[in-house]
Parts: C-alpha cells; sequence; structure tokens
C-alpha cells in the first residue's frame, strides 16, 4: 500500500499559476518550497497582491511610485557591489522594510529593520521561493559609528512572504547606544553564492 502511494502523482497545487510538475503526495510540502509558480506576498503595507516571484518583481517595478510612500523602495542593484541602505528609525511603525530589486535575475531583496527593546535588528531576505534557478545569495552588512564598525554576513533566506516578527537568526543587532539620529546608514553587499 505505501508503495502504491509513493507512485501516485498528483499536479502541483499551483497548477492554476503554471506549473506543470505532478509530483508524489508526501512531497508537495517540499515541491512547494521550491516551486518557481509559488505565490510571494508584495511586502508593502496594505497590498495584497500576490504572484510567482517574476510577476512581484514587475508588480513592485510597475507600482513604485504608489508603494513607494508605504515602504522604502529604491533602484536596483547588481550582485557583488556595495551600496547604502538608508532608513529612518524614528518612524512609528516597529518594522521597517527596505526593497532593492536585482538588475539580472529580476529577484526583490528586502532589509527589515525591527526596533526592539535592547536595539534595532536587521536581516536581509530574497522574496522568492527556495528553487534552484533562484539561486543562492550571501550577504556582508555593515554599520559604522565613532570610527568602530559592526559587520554581519549570513546566506540570505529565501521567503514567499516577509514577517512582521523579529527574526530569531541571521541578523545584525546594532544596540541604542551606537544610534545617530533617526536615520540607519548602513552598507550592504549581496553575492551569488556559487555552486560547484
Amino acid at each position: 500500500m505505501e508503495r502504491v502511494l509513493e507512485s501516485t502523482l498528483i499536479r502541483c497545487p499551483n497548477a492554476e499559476f503554471g506549473c506543470t510538475k505532478m509530483v508524489s503526495n508526501w512531497k508537495i510540502p517540499t515541491h512547494l518550497k521550491e516551486c518557481t509558480r509559488s505565490q510571494c506576498s508584495c511586502p508593502a503595507l496594505g497590498c495584497d497582491y500576490t504572484g510567482s516571484y517574476e510577476d512581484l518583481y514587475k508588480h513592485l517595478f510597475h507600482f513604485s511610485s504608489i508603494h513607494h510612500v508605504i515602504f522604502m523602495f529604491c533602484t536596483g542593484f547588481s550582485c557583488a557591489e556595495n551600496f547604502d541602505v538608508r532608513m529612518n528609525i524614528k518612524v512609528k511603525d516597529k518594522n521597517k522594510i527596505y526593497v532593492k530589486r536585482e538588475f539580472k535575475k529580476h529577484l526583490l531583496f528586502a532589509v527589515q529593520c525591527f526596533s526592539e527593546a535592547d536595539g534595532v535588528y536587521i536581516t536581509v531576505s530574497c522574496i522568492a521561493p527556495s528553487a534552484p534557478e533562484v539561486g543562492e545569495f550571501s550577504y556582508h552588512l555593515s554599520y559604522t559609528v565613532d570610527g568602530n564598525a559592526i559587520t554581519h554576513e549570513s546566506t540570505v533566506k529565501r521567503l514567499l512572504e516577509l514577517s512582521s516578527k523579529r527574526p530569531e537568526e541571521s541578523y545584525m543587532r546594532i544596540p541604542h547606544s551606537l544610534l545617530r539620529g533617526e536615520r540607519l546608514v548602513m552598507e550592504l553587499c549581496i553575492k551569488m553564492l556559487n555552486k560547484e
């Protein structure tokens, strides 16, 4: 009976969005994390748009002027180049989001800043499924104050939807005593990991 169930294939739940894969029932959860047609949520507060990661990229590109007032949507970049991330840490929202578009693979990367009692927590993620076609990335984040630097390196998590909760892992924490003013200015470099 077990072999019959393993050999039974069903259509991916994302078939309505264009996925043509047939998957064993017990492999559905794994496939959904990697399916390129899995639905990603727009990170703009109040926007209920969902679509594939490619469609989400187009959505934010076309509606960036509307979404700009909701969150920091910024110009694009290419992997392996450093760029500044500037965020207003004194705004009322506990969770601040800064989104950058990557030009070559048409991916969206989100820098999230969470204000907590012991400091601000910063994390970087890619809004896309964990599909091999998307690729894997690492990042280097640095914050310099009074001649001293705080740095953090980690792999970029790929998420279908950003969380409004402070991350439990893969974050950089800056204590309030090291913050200067209302703007947080950091340097970020995102690199694609080579698979050999």
